[in-house]
This record gives C-alpha cells, structure tokens and sequence, in this order.
C-alpha cells in the first residue's frame, strides 16, 4: 500500500490538494480504494443510492493515467462500530490506498479515527468535519453544518422570517 504525505486544514483549497496528491500519485502502480457505505440499517436510504453513484462512477472511470483502479465496497449496516471495523480491515488487509465512507456522521467519524491513526487519507462523504489535527487525513464533501445553516438563516432574513 502506498502512503501519501500531505496535511488537511479542512479548507477546499486542502482538499482540492489532496485529490490532486491522490490522482498524481498514481505513478506505476494500481489504485486501491475502499468505500464503506450503509446498504442495511436505517441509515441506507442514503448509503444505497452512495453505493449507486459510485459504482456508476467506477464504470465510467475504472483507470487514471494506465493505472487500474480497484474498488472494495463493504456495507456497514449503518453502525459506526462496523464502519471503523471495515476501515480498518480495508486499510490492513487489503491494502487500500484511500477510503471513501460513510452514509452517516457517526459511522464517518469512527472511519477518520482510524484514517487518522494509519494515516490513510478519507473522503468523508456525510457531513461530519473535524477541526485541526483530529481531520488532518480527511476531506469532507457536504459543506459544515453551520455553514448550510447561516445560508438558511440569511433567506429567511432577506425573506423577512421573524421565527
């Protein structure tokens, strides 16, 4: 398994950094990912339609540069536990080169606590951000909670919505 070496500030500018950092890196070698999602549990009304996307994803696009890509999908069963627990069998056992997961916050957060210790890089795709060394290895898709929220707040103010 190849290691990359860059720091996250959680800035779109980091993340922008490290997809670059991912995609260059594929020098000579194959790519692996790991993608962790919730295809049973309550929460896979959304990890259902992640698993979807991706894999249409993968179909269109299954080589960067001559270099194949490899796809591991594990189901998470919407429990953060089993999604740290995939996080790591992917990174120790297969090998993966980056992970991609999960539906929900919880679940996202167990896999970057794992990302963080193996310093594996993760792309969060539930709305779940860490701030400073703790999300040193991740990039978060969803924009942060209290940015969606103050857009909210700032319509409902130009709309003239007092509650």
């Amino acid at each position: 398994m190849r290691k990359f070496l860059f720091a996250l500030t959680g800035s779109a500018t980091a993340g922008a950094a490290a997809l670059a950092a991912l995609v260059s890196a594929a020098e000579a070698a194959d790519i692996k990912i790991g993608f962790v999602t919730s295809l049973s549990g309550p929460v896979s009304s959304i990890g259902i339609p992640y698993d979807h996307g991706i894999k249409a994803g993968f179909a269109h696009v299954s080589e960067i540069d001559g270099n194949k890509i490899t796809l591991i999908a594990l189901d998470d069963a919407s429990d953060p536990s089993t999604a740290a627990k995939n996080a790591r069998k992917l990174i120790e056992e297969d090998k993966v080169d980056v992970l991609i997961g999960t539906a929900g916050a919880p679940g996202s957060l167990a896999m970057a606590a794992v990302s963080r210790e193996t310093k594996t890089p993760i792309i969060v795709i539930a709305n779940a951000n860490l701030p400073g060394p703790d999300g040193a290895w991740m990039v978060t898709v969803p924009q942060p909670a209290p940015l969606m929220v103050s857009a909210v707040v700032a319509e409902m103010k130009k709309s003239g919505i007092k509650s």
